[in-house]
């Protein structure tokens, strides 16, 4: 068979080496969405659905202006147990050709083909024994861990410009997920919540 004539591999994500790199790299792009959702725990009764309103809420305005950078962090896209990670591996397959590409925000090895760059993060991503991927620990919950201390913290919400940077809740009905939104509030992002029962998890 020929070379052109066979289905093109999956790129390998590439890694962005460093926060420094992390945060040049924001700017370069017309807006940042950050999406905050659903783990396995709780997931979506309908991913497709989901994914669907945030593309129509969110992502669609945003790519009119050129390339998006989505923000996740990093969960896998598994269809048996669908959360925030088939959500994003739905809005590649939709958007990708837009302009949309995947950004994870992790810290273990283990990342899906369809993601284009791989932050790695040694943040502390365990709170009184229980390992988490993000959220809040600490007096009142107060102090981000995991994930979560890399895309919400100061220096990447400034290194991205006025109007750029785009919240989206698809759901969050669990603690970190909660956490997050709180924490976002509280510094003043404004957060575009998606709704009803497919974005929640509920059936």
């Amino acid at each position: 068979e020929h070379a052109r004539n066979r289905p093109r591999e999956p790129m390998a994500p590439a890694p962005v080496p460093s926060r420094a790199a992390l945060l040049a790299r924001l700017p370069t792009y017309a807006a940042v969405c950050l999406l905050l959702g659903n783990g396995p725990k709780r997931g979506y009764s309908d991913f497709h659905a989901a994914a669907l309103a945030t593309g129509a809420l969110a992502l669609e305005p945003l790519l009119q202006r050129g390339r998006v950078l989505a923000v996740f962090g990093g969960d896998a896209a598994a269809p048996e147990r669908p959360d925030l990670g088939m959500v994003a591996l739905a809005l590649k397959e939709r958007y990708g050709p837009q302009g949309l590409e995947l950004l994870a925000v992790q810290s273990w090895e283990e990342v899906d083909g369809h993601v284009d760059l791989v932050f790695r993060h040694d943040r502390a991503c365990s709170y009184a024994g229980v390992q988490r991927a993000g959220g809040a620990g600490g007096d009142g919950e107060a102090r981000l861990i995991g994930a979560s201390a890399v895309y919400l913290a100061p220096d990447f919400v400034q290194a991205c410009p006025a109007g750029r940077l785009c919240v989206v809740a698809v759901g969050t009905g669990g603690r970190a997920g909660a956490a997050e939104i709180a924490h976002a509030d509280r510094v003043g992002l404004r957060v575009t919540r998606v709704h009803g029962p497919d974005a929640s998890g509920q059936p």
